[in-house]
């Protein structure tokens, strides 16, 4: 088992680590402002369409993006 990182931490250092603004996160993923930074702030998470939606996006796997590999 390894432990993961809360979602939104883990979003906001992918998206750092490939220089991706949220700006230009939020205009190509077509996400609300306000679901956005629920999730970078743990506040709400993603729903499984979303993840997905998210990981094509960063052309990462689900597994990826959730931080278990």
């Amino acid at each position: 088992y390894k432990p993961v990182r809360p979602f939104g931490d883990q979003l906001r250092a992918l998206l750092q680590a490939r220089k991706i603004t949220i700006y230009a996160f939020q205009k190509s993923t077509k996400f609300s402002w306000s679901v956005i930074y629920k999730w970078l702030n743990g506040t709400a998470s993603p729903s499984l369409y979303n993840l997905v939606k998210i990981a094509e996006t960063l052309d990462i796997s689900v597994d990826e993006l959730l931080g278990r590999i």
